[in-house]
Protein backbone atom coordinates (compact mmCIF):
# COMPACT_ATOMS: atom_id res chain seq x y z
CA UNK A 1 0.00 0.00 0.00
CA UNK A 2 1.19 3.49 -0.87
CA UNK A 3 1.93 6.64 1.41
CA UNK A 4 -1.47 8.12 2.31
CA UNK A 5 -2.64 11.36 0.60
CA UNK A 6 -1.82 14.37 2.35
CA UNK A 7 -2.98 18.08 1.84
CA UNK A 8 -0.05 20.74 3.29
CA UNK A 9 -3.19 22.67 4.26
CA UNK A 10 -4.38 19.93 6.50
CA UNK A 11 -4.59 21.30 9.55
CA UNK A 12 -5.81 25.10 8.31
CA UNK A 13 -8.79 22.94 7.31
CA UNK A 14 -9.28 20.82 10.10
CA UNK A 15 -9.18 24.07 12.59
CA UNK A 16 -12.13 25.45 9.76
CA UNK A 17 -14.21 22.95 10.55
CA UNK A 18 -13.95 22.76 13.64
CA UNK A 19 -14.21 26.59 14.12
CA UNK A 20 -17.24 26.07 11.84
CA UNK A 21 -19.20 23.34 13.50
CA UNK A 22 -18.99 25.31 16.82
CA UNK A 23 -20.37 28.27 15.21
CA UNK A 24 -23.33 26.52 13.53
CA UNK A 25 -24.28 24.44 17.44
CA UNK A 26 -24.30 27.77 19.37
CA UNK A 27 -28.08 29.04 20.87
CA UNK A 28 -26.44 32.38 19.05
CA UNK A 29 -26.58 30.91 15.34
CA UNK A 30 -29.53 29.02 15.89
CA UNK A 31 -31.13 32.08 17.48
CA UNK A 32 -30.10 33.92 14.47
CA UNK A 33 -30.88 31.60 11.67
CA UNK A 34 -34.31 31.48 12.48
CA UNK A 35 -34.44 35.12 12.95
CA UNK A 36 -33.56 35.64 9.38
CA UNK A 37 -34.86 32.63 8.12
CA UNK A 38 -38.10 34.44 9.17
CA UNK A 39 -37.51 37.80 7.69
CA UNK A 40 -36.56 36.60 4.50
CA UNK A 41 -39.27 34.25 4.29
CA UNK A 42 -41.87 37.08 5.00
CA UNK A 43 -40.01 38.76 2.07
CA UNK A 44 -41.24 36.33 -0.77
CA UNK A 45 -37.71 34.35 -0.61
CA UNK A 46 -38.05 31.08 -2.06
CA UNK A 47 -34.21 30.41 -0.70
CA UNK A 48 -35.36 31.56 2.57
CA UNK A 49 -33.46 28.54 4.98
CA UNK A 50 -30.36 28.82 3.14
CA UNK A 51 -29.77 32.43 2.46
CA UNK A 52 -30.14 32.56 6.49
CA UNK A 53 -28.05 29.66 7.53
CA UNK A 54 -25.58 31.34 5.23
CA UNK A 55 -25.82 35.06 6.50
CA UNK A 56 -25.43 33.82 10.35
CA UNK A 57 -23.02 31.74 9.89
CA UNK A 58 -21.34 34.73 7.98
CA UNK A 59 -22.28 37.46 10.36
CA UNK A 60 -21.04 35.09 13.71
CA UNK A 61 -17.41 34.26 11.46
CA UNK A 62 -17.32 37.63 10.98
CA UNK A 63 -17.86 38.58 14.72
CA UNK A 64 -15.01 36.81 15.44
CA UNK A 65 -12.37 37.53 13.32
CA UNK A 66 -13.57 41.63 14.85
CA UNK A 67 -13.39 39.82 18.41
CA UNK A 68 -9.86 38.42 17.90
CA UNK A 69 -8.80 41.61 16.28
CA UNK A 70 -10.19 44.03 19.30
CA UNK A 71 -8.19 41.18 21.70
CA UNK A 72 -4.93 41.43 19.81
CA UNK A 73 -5.26 45.39 19.84
CA UNK A 74 -5.68 45.30 23.80
CA UNK A 75 -2.75 43.26 24.13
Amino acid sequence: MGAPVTDPRHAEMEDLAKRITGLCLSPEFTNLRRELEQLYRNSGSNRSARQAFQDALYTLMVQEEIDRYKAKLLE
